[in-house]
């Protein structure tokens, strides 16, 4: 079988099999088929002849980073990338040497790596029934888990031979074997692009490790495993896990749905025409036609995010951002050319797909994948331009009760507005009502492209902004991304592409004219209120329709849907498509699902939360189920090699955003209990279940005031619930106000400041009201001894359905800058309408208002926030509220420690200048958190040991002779005072200033002295690195070594180096800031760094007596 001689077919079948751009190896050569029948000759020759050309003996070994410290060279993989030629002829011998395993069963079937049909998933399926089967004959289970280090680069070849051999493994094969297996080299590069990689990877660890962000991300997520496709099941129900089959899968699945479905044309004029939308005027139409301004391009570069994938040009956009006054102009000229001519580069018509799995969904089914394209950068900052404009048009054309996409509106408005419904017929028994909750199959990528170009030539929108549509959804194609591989051309003939910015904005717009009939459809009941009427809210294609009296109506709202999909290619799926009934019977809502032909369910998850018929049990379903997955995450996590500050960013990064959601979207009552919970788990998570070494309220204080902005839940509850209740302070947003305050017989500032005459149990009936109204209550006892100038006497003394809360006045307008009550004449003489009786009434409110309660005579700085912007608000909300909550808390207990050990009072001054500015110095999370835990006295002394364990000694560890205090091991020390005497003789002389000798100065940073920027600089990061080598040997009795010492000094400096050239500043930077530390080292150790291409090469270490 080995003596056969090799088919030159078979080779080609090897060569395309190979990915060429991965084993490029020292020729520098990639394969062709085309040489597939000389090379067959080659191989056979060599084969028969046991004979190697040199090269491919040779292997170009490149260092790949695992985990943990990049710093050290075990943590790396060396990756040999060979010659092509070697790499195809090395897959032939394997295929044999399989064969002959596989055929004479030589494997152990315990043996599941590197063999076909088999995987990790079916070895831990595999001891998975072992051990089921163990515990359930009652017997005890031991498992032993070994990790062999390096494993692969430690097999002896005199042995593996020796192996094959009694495997029937010999002759010409064993021979060829033999020879490939000696004068093997290997060559690591520790220049060029890998040293830069290897460095890269020190400077992405120096700058992000420990911090939010991606590096984080990777850490908790595991995001690359996620993305990996392992099996999908085909039409006929079968699992594939070959990646041609699963090709297959995708290819043809995504064939269909891209496939353009034949519409009549004239039944979509026909339908738009018979829509009343609105019309846009000539300032929009002008905007969104007008050319392409320097300043539009500039902000469109200046938006678009970083280090994210790009298109098939490979062209990431960092490099226009670096090259923006060059390529610039030129950009700015073609694309207005493109508007101007409605013709775009081809390049623009084309995409790769990535396929993301929704979340808890089965993954092996291909319709359960999001197709999201990876455009190139030229054209979506392009599109970002034209999707700006189009925002501001959209803002003004769509109705708010669409909250997806547009500035300003919000997705808790989609939930506050489901709630208040739940809540009106709660109120309203005898009603009958349902919310229905449409699921439509992949509605971006189904939307009919003539629907969308139509709708835009019958609105009128002007001839550019309509050719350029036009063009840009008239031929389209991409290739599907899966595990690395690309599927091949795949044609686009329908859909608006996920990824693209205009997209969304498109696809609302089209999805307007669906929701404007709905809306105007006598025959589809929603709810009523007074004068307005609510049938739905909608957040894109995240739609919920309201029907009262659905057994009736019900069907009226499915003719409508249907009517759209017939033109615009809406599809409901049935399925996900979900009824939530209220005040209906069992038999009425089994009715109902049969008259629909959609499922009622008692439970629906909409917008991620999980909503019933009654309010009540919001908290069970949302609340309670993410504590239970926070402290399964926290658990899961608390096994990761992660910094204090690391665990604080985790808890910041993904627990905050998930909490901040619920508390924005259902701000229900919470119990006090549900607040120590959660600081419970997240305090255990930051101190391992260990003693905490920093309090609660030093750790959740700002940053500014020397905290480490740990999250405080309730306070961040509190500034969500604010967010609710400025709509009732502002009196705006009035559909919203309506429906919540359907029965009120009182306006809302009256149970805003109440003064005990107003009946407030009705009020307290409604699930939200009642919250938003206790926790108000609440922050009014500490936030607001007199009555805010915002209140409205007259809104809160009128009832709600005769007056317009426009026009109302407050006591800011009535009041003058005295703080006493204008009289009616000069309020008349203002602009106020304000009838005598009306007067009167104000005026006695007043005098009660001033007697009981007292009124500000300016805005505080709550009511600034109030009544201010809408930008930020929980931000704003959140710092107002920590100040006020901490504001006691401002002056430490490790910062009186501090100031009794260096005998002197340290200002308040001298501290902000600490957590401002010094600390801010260092990009490095590391070097940030040795200056906090100096701050707070981390480090465990053995005075403080001694007091935790009796049998410890309370004696210094490096003079032995002294109780080994805090502040003794720092400083008083006679060992560390040579240390630090060492370091200031150093910055002296790297410096040529005199230095202070202050243990605030060496250990704080604190100095009285003014020193020039770039020598303040280098002070700062020469102290830390110093301080980091003496918290290295802590314990030991010996002082950091002169050599441990340069060493962090030199990591310092080389990753400054790196984060400098990145952040795309000049390199002087760096020369300004470490010439002078680069110019010592070289003379008093005579340690030769040489400064190329952004590169540091270290010469050899000698250190002078």
């Amino acid at each position: 079988q080995y003596k056969k001689k090799m088919l030159w077919h078979n080779v080609e079948n090897v060569i395309r099999q190979l990915k060429p751009s991965l084993f490029i190896g020292p020729d520098g050569l990639c394969l062709s088929t085309a040489i597939a029948e000389p090379l067959s000759i080659i191989f056979e020759k060599s084969f028969r002849t046991s004979s190697l050309p040199k090269l491919w003996s040779q292997a170009t070994v490149i260092p790949i980073f695992k985990k943990g410290d990049p710093s050290l060279v075990e943590n790396y993989r060396p990756i040999s990338l060979c010659c092509g030629t070697c790499k195809a002829i090395d897959s032939i011998i394997n295929q044999s040497i399989i064969l002959h395993l596989e055929t004479n069963n030589l494997l152990s079937n315990k043996q599941f790596g590197f063999r076909k049909k088999l995987s990790c998933n079916l070895q831990l399926l595999h001891c998975k029934n072992i051990w089921t089967t163990q515990l359930d004959q009652g017997k005890a289970i031991d498992a032993i888990y070994i990790d062999f280090c390096k494993v692969f680069d430690s097999v002896v070849h005199d042995k593996l031979l020796l192996k094959l051999k009694s495997y029937g493994i010999s002759g010409q094969l064993h021979n060829w074997i033999e020879t490939f297996l000696s004068h093997r080299q290997q060559m690591v590069k520790i220049g060029n692009k890998i040293e830069v990689s290897l460095r890269r990877s020190k400077q992405n660890y120096f700058e992000h490790a420990n911090k939010p962000g991606r590096w984080l991300s990777y850490k908790l997520k595991k995001e690359k495993e996620k993305r990996l496709i392992h099996q999908l099941i085909d039409e006929k129900g079968i699992p594939q896990h070959e990646i041609e089959k699963k090709k297959d899968i995708i290819l043809n699945y995504f064939q269909r749905l891209y496939k353009k479905e034949e519409i009549n044309e004239d039944k979509i004029r026909t339908y738009l025409e018979n829509t009343n939308d609105k019309t846009i005027g000539e300032g929009d139409k002008e905007l969104l036609n007008k050319d392409i301004t320097w300043s539009e391009l500039k902000s469109a570069m200046e938006n678009q995010c970083n280090n994210k994938s790009p298109g098939p040009d490979g062209i990431p956009v960092e490099l226009y951002k670096a090259t923006i006054d060059l390529v610039g102009p030129l950009m700015l000229e073609v694309f207005n050319e493109v508007l101007l001519a409605a013709k775009m580069p081809d390049s623009w018509r084309e995409a790769l797909i990535a396929l993301i799995p929704k979340e808890d969904v089965d993954a092996r089914y291909i319709n359960n994948y999001r197709p999201i394209s990876l455009l190139n950068a030229d054209y979506k900052l392009f599109t970002s331009i034209i999707a700006n404009r189009v925002k501001q048009v959209l803002n003004l054309y769509i109705h708010e009760d669409q909250n997806g996409f547009l500035p300003f509106r919000q997705i808790k408005n989609n939930l506050r507005t489901v709630i208040d419904v739940l809540e009106y017929y709660e109120a309203h028994p005898e009603k009958q009502f349902t919310l229905m909750f449409l699921d439509a199959e992949k509605a971006f990528d189904n939307l009919h492209w003539h629907f969308l170009i139509q709708k835009i030539y019958n609105m009128n929108l002007g001839t550019k902004f309509e050719n350029i549509i036009t063009t840009i959804y008239n031929t389209q194609q991409a290739n599907i991304l899966i595990n690395g591989e690309q599927t091949g051309p795949l044609s686009i003939e329908k859909g608006v592409r996920q990824g693209c910015p205009l997209s969304p904005l498109l696809f609302i717009f089209a999805l307007e004219s669906l929701l404007t009939r709905i809306r105007q459809n006598s025959e589809i009941q929603g709810v009523r209120v007074k004068a307005e009427e609510y049938k739905l809210q909608a957040f894109a294609d995240d739609m919920v329709f309201f029907l009262e009296d659905p057994m009736e109506k019900g069907h009226n709202l499915i003719k409508e849907l249907e009517q759209y999909g017939s033109v615009a290619g809406l599809k409901i799926n049935r399925n996900k498509t979900k009824l939530l009934t209220k005040n209906l019977t069992e038999n009425q809502r089994k009715e109902l699902e049969k008259t629909m032909g959609i499922q009622a369910t008692k439970k629906v998850k909409y917008l991620g939360i999980w909503l019933t018929p009654h309010s009540k049990s919001l908290k069970e379903n949302n609340y309670d189920k993410l504590l239970q997955q926070i402290k399964k995450d926290l658990e899961s996590w608390n096994k990761l090699q992660l910094s204090l500050l690391g665990r604080i960013a985790t808890i910041k990064m993904n627990i905050l955003p998930k909490l901040l959601y619920l508390f924005q979207t259902i701000p229900i009552k919470l119990p006090k209990n549900f607040f120590d919970d959660i600081n419970k788990v997240t305090l255990k998570f930051i101190w391992q279940g260990k003693k905490a070494r920093i309090s609660i309220k030093a750790l959740q204080d700002a940053k500014s005031r020397g905290g480490l902005a740990l999250p405080n839940w309730e306070l961040y509850y509190w500034a969500a619930n604010l967010l609710w209740l400025k709509d009732w302070v502002n009196l705006r947003n009035k559909r919203t106000l309506v429906l919540e305050g359907h029965d009120l017989q009182r306006g809302w500032h009256a149970f805003l400041w109440d003064v005990g005459k107003t009946k407030q149990a009705y009020f307290h009936r409604h699930l939200i009201r009642d919250s938003l109204l206790t926790n108000w209550k609440k922050i009014c006892k500490k936030h607001y001894l007199k009555i805010p100038i915002w209140l409205s006497t007259m809104e809160a003394m009128v009832h709600p359905n005769n007056l317009d809360i426009t026009k109302t006045t407050k006591y800011k307008d009535l009041l003058d800058p005295l703080g006493k009550l204008r009289t009616r004449q000069d309020l008349q003489e203002q602009g106020f309408k304000i009838d005598q009786w009306l007067y009167i009434q104000i005026h006695s409110r007043y005098k009660q208002d001033i007697k009981e309660f007292g009124i500000y005579s300016k805005l505080q700085h709550l009511d600034k926030i109030l009544l201010g912007s809408n930008k930020k608000n929980i931000s704003k909300f959140y710092k107002y509220l920590l100040e006020v909550e901490l504001e006691q808390e401002i002056v430490k207990g490790n910062m009186i420690m501090w100031s009794r050990n260096i005998g002197r009072s340290i200002t308040l001054t001298e501290w902000e200048k600490i957590w401002n500015r010094i600390i801010k110095i260092t990009k490095s999370v590391a070097y940030k958190e040795n200056m906090y835990k100096m701050l707070y006295r981390w480090h465990l002394s053995p005075s403080r040991l001694a007091k935790m364990n009796t049998n410890s000694s309370p004696k210094c560890w490096k003079c032995k002779n002294i109780e080994g205090t805090y502040f003794h091991m720092w400083w008083t020390c006679k060992e560390a005072q040579k240390y630090w005497q060492k370091i200031r003789k150093w910055l002296e002389e790297i410096t040529k200033e005199q230095i202070e000798y202050k243990p605030e100065f060496f250990l704080l940073g604190i100095s009285d002295k003014h020193f020039p920027k770039k020598t303040k600089y280098i002070i700062i990061h020469i102290l830390t690195a110093a301080r980091l080598a003496f918290a290295q040997c802590w314990k030991s009795s010996c002082l950091p070594t002169d050599q441990l010492v340069i060493q962090k000094i030199c990591d310092c400096a080389e990753m400054d180096n790196l984060t400098i050239a990145l952040k795309n500043k000049e390199s002087s930077a760096f020369d300004n800031n470490w010439n002078a530390w680069y110019n010592w080292s070289s003379i008093i150790f005579k340690k030769v760094y040489y400064v190329f291409q952004g590169i540091w090469a270290e010469g050899i270490l000698v250190q002078l007596n």
